[in-house]
Order: structure tokens, then sequence, then C-alpha cells
């Protein structure tokens, strides 16, 4: 099993993992400083077949204009791995507006 633990001052959520045609496993998941905000950013790490080790977190996206999340993984056919997610464009300052 594995547990992940966000940095200090960090949010992770919205977790997605596929076992690639090798039986290593492929996790990606959004972190940031909160659950809606510019600082969300999408990382992966990959596991053993049996997910007990796993690599260290690497950023998977990252773009610092907006909120990147939710992301969902997708093994083709072909062992090429797909990637869906989107971006959420935080203005605090609009929010309720009327």
């Amino acid at each position: 099993m594995l547990v992940l633990s966000a940095p200090s001052g960090q949010y992770i959520s919205f977790p997605d993992v596929v076992r690639l045609h090798d039986d290593t496993l492929l996790l990606t998941y959004r972190q940031g400083s909160g659950h809606a905000e510019r600082s969300g950013r999408l990382m992966k790490i990959r596991g053993s077949a049996e997910g007990i080790a796993w690599s260290e977190p690497e950023t998977l996206l990252d773009d610092p204009t907006v909120d990147d999340r939710d992301p969902s993984l997708t093994l083709l056919s072909s062992g090429a791995i797909l990637v869906n997610f989107f971006k959420y464009w935080y203005e605090p300052e609009r929010l309720y507006q009327t």
C-alpha cells in the first residue's frame, strides 16, 4: 500500500493509477497549496509491480498561471499513456460577484 503525504503546506488530491505493459505502476495526482488555486500542478510517481517500492515524485505538468487539476490516466494498446486533465483559471477576486 502507498500512502502519499503532502509536503508541508501542500495539498494532494485527485489520484489515478494505471498498470503499464511491463507491470509497473504509474500514479498521477494534483499537488498545490490548497484545493483550488494557481499553485496546482500535476505530479507523477512510478511503482514496482507489487506497489511496494515507489520513485520520488516528479512534476508532470505545471502551468503557473492556472490550476492544473484532476489528472486521469489511460494505457493505450500501443503502450502509449494518455493523460487527461483540465486547467482552472482561479480568480478569487471575481467569486461571489453578482
